[in-house]
């Protein structure tokens, strides 16, 4: 044995050393306390004039060392379990987990190539096909349903999702009031509060009004969440050159003064609240003043985020892994394999936009199922190979000797079978692909989905807790009609 040698190293990668990512960091301090941001919840503004905050109406300024006190505050990893109850995947410094878009309104159809408004049956679908999917670490239902009263379709998400997977779940809601029953069914099935604190298996995602603006309910969920020591996903959008400067260091700055300024009102709430950082530095096509992800520019700006976040000793998220694409084409494959390579390299703990077309607007079966075969592809890439006695194999290449192969060593049996496997792509001849019934990678795609959808759910819940989800889901219904 070699002391100190290294037998193993996976790839790695670094946008902005530890000199640029505190020089990043006293900006954000620096506009917190001289700027600062509209805080538009008056329980939060209490909150942050007791704590030492200079509040004019509703500008909130931030003292430097308040502002470090609540990143030093919140918890550097957070584990999110099943809702059986045991650990599915931690959120921690060079820990990448990837999983399903959430919220999109419309649904691709890849057998018709039609664009429609999305339905219960895809939210269905989409759950079924999360829980199968190896490489996806948590599940929703990716899309906004259109045949369910809109002002309580994110609770109709949840219920229509819980039963169908056992794995975390992320979801977003319209309000406090939403957000308050969603959390209870998580409470029913984990048995009480306590237990749905002590093992989450859910987490809520909530989104400011970009730059510096902090809305009434959205800091109403984050302090019940905070409340309740339930995961929260804070995500300020930084479109560059729009609601943030066009340069990435820029638009990262702005983003982390609102996610960092959330953050603070979290842990006045509640000190050790767990808090996942975000940062969406979107591109924006200056010839058509779109957001779009098929920028290189997209990149950077979320690769550097991830440094920063690490550089706190927060978690963090980035939107990583989707297309701007309106259609699964080899454009689209392209980008979000470009997508995850980066998220795997940089280290973000959550890439969560996986199955998202057209920047978010859309999602589809092929481009979720491309993503999770792309994500086990490159996580083979990154992990790094062992040089070692076993590796080496000299022995085994002494014993063959000139001339001999290696097709009948144990080594070479045991080693295959460990090998990355995939279950839609192949490497296929011109003449391979020329045969008549040789499905192309869309039809492998699609036929990949029915298999997983057509088994149905592989974790069902309890009668007795069914009923009183849908009791909660009527209580809703009762309560938006009476207003």
């Amino acid at each position: 044995m070699k002391m100190n040698a290294t037998y193993q190293q996976s790839v790695q990668y670094q946008m902005w050393s530890e000199d640029q990512c505190a020089a990043i960091f006293g900006t954000v301090c620096r506009v917190l306390a001289k700027t600062g941001a509209e805080i538009r919840n008056a329980e939060a503004r209490e909150l942050l004039k007791k704590a030492g905050c200079y509040v004019d109406g509703e500008r909130v300024r931030v003292p430097e060392g308040l502002l470090r006190w609540a990143v030093d505050a919140a918890p550097s990893s957070i584990t999110m379990y099943d809702r059986l109850g045991e650990p599915a995947y931690t959120l921690a410094a060079h820990v990448p987990n990837f999983g399903p878009t959430n919220s999109d309104t419309c649904v691709w159809d890849g057998e018709t190539d039609t664009k429609r408004r999305a339905t219960t049956e895809d939210a269905v679908n989409y759950a079924l096909l999360c829980d199968a999917l190896p490489d996806m670490a948590w599940a929703s239902t990716l899309v906004l349903i259109d045949d369910c009263d809109a002002r309580i379709s994110d609770i109709h998400e949840l219920r229509t999702m819980l039963p169908l997977t056992k794995k975390p779940v992320m979801n977003f809601a319209l309000s406090l009031e939403n957000l308050k029953d969603m959390v209870k069914m998580a409470e029913i099935i984990a048995g009480s509060p306590e237990k749905l604190a002590v093992n989450p298996f859910i987490m809520t995602e909530i989104c400011p009004v970009p730059p510096l603006q902090h809305t009434d309910d959205g800091l109403a969920q984050i302090m019940y969440m905070a409340k309740k020591r339930l995961p929260v996903l804070y995500m300020p959008g930084a479109s560059l050159g729009l609601a943030a400067p066009i340069t990435a260091a820029g638009a990262v700055v702005t983003a982390l003064c609102d996610n960092l300024m959330a953050l603070l009102v979290s842990q006045l709430t509640q000190p050790g609240a767990p808090w996942i950082g975000c940062v969406l530095s979107d591109n924006v096509d200056m010839t058509t003043v779109h957001v779009t992800y098929s920028r290189p520019e997209y990149l950077i700006g979320l690769s550097g985020a991830a440094d920063v976040f690490r550089y706190l000793g927060l978690p963090c998220c980035s939107n990583l892994g989707a297309t701007a694409n309106g259609r699964f084409d080899a454009e689209a494959a392209f980008e979000t394999t470009a997508a995850i390579y980066t998220s795997m390299l940089s280290g973000v703990n959550m890439a969560f936009t996986n199955g998202a077309m057209e920047c978010g607007k859309s999602s589809s079966i092929e481009e979720l199922i491309f993503a999770d075969e792309a994500i086990g592809f490159i996580k083979t890439i990154v992990s790094g190979q062992a040089v070692d006695e076993y590796t080496l194999a000299e022995e085994i290449i002494n014993g063959v000797g000139p001339g001999g192969n290696f097709l009948m060593e144990a080594q070479t049996a045991a080693e295959a079978r460990k090998q990355w496997k995939s279950a839609c792509i192949k490497g296929m001849t011109f003449e391979d692909m020329q045969t008549a019934d040789m499905p192309d990678l869309g039809q492998r795609l699609r036929a990949r989905a029915k298999e997983i959808i057509d088994a149905g759910p592989q974790h069902p819940l309890a009668d007795d807790i069914l009923k009183q989800l849908d009791e909660i889901v009527a209580g809703a219904q009762a309560r938006v009609n009476a207003k």
